[in-house]
């Protein structure tokens, strides 16, 4: 958070400061500085040359200005912004948390396999490019720390429960952060 307060410092008071946090709120980083009307989230997703998705996140205090300039900016790179208000996990995150914790139950409840749960986002009108249990061959830590970076409680109001393999995850967790194991094991 000093890193921002020294930005602060940094910057002229005109100046729109954009971060592409998504487990911090925006108003939390906005708090920390004098202009927070200048603060605005700017959510690119992996892999950001090819993903058009960009998520553009107000806080109560971020200035329609602000929100325009950024999303003027996002534009301007060939992007697809998308507004959102700040919350954790902001649109895209706070809909994935449900998917793949609906998948993991799923799986612990034997109700279908890895595979068909990620056959069957595959080969769905959903045409997902990746099942949910799929998604951990990109070794991206947060899907396997779900209940770590969202807010578990508002998750659990939505009526998924934290299921048992997500929470074991983390205590399964490699020594080595290179190898990550998942539903699946992958090879590097």
């Amino acid at each position: 958070m000093s890193l921002i307060r020294e930005l602060d410092e940094l910057v002229s008071p005109g100046t729109v400061i954009a971060t592409n946090t998504s487990p911090i709120p925006i108003a939390e980083l906005a708090g920390k500085v004098w202009h927070p009307g200048q603060v605005a989230g700017v959510h690119f997703f992996s892999h950001v040359p090819v993903m058009k998705l960009v998520e553009i996140i107000v806080a109560p205090d971020t200035h329609p200005q602000t929100a325009d300039i950024v999303f003027a900016f996002a534009e301007k790179l060939g992007k697809h912004p998308i507004r959102a208000k700040d919350r954790s996990g902001f649109i895209v995150n706070f809909l994935l948390v449900g998917y793949l914790m609906a998948a993991i139950r799923m799986f612990e409840e034997g109700l279908a396999s890895r595979e068909d749960i990620d056959e069957g986002m595959h080969g769905s009108r959903h045409r997902s490019p990746d099942g949910p249990a799929d998604l951990g061959r990109y070794g991206r830590p947060r899907h396997g720390l779900l209940r770590r970076q969202f807010d578990v409680r508002g998750v659990q109001a939505r009526g998924v429960r934290a299921a048992a393999v997500a929470q074991a995850d983390d205590r399964r967790r490699p020594a080595r952060p290179e190898v990550r194991t998942r539903f699946y094991e992958y090879d590097k």
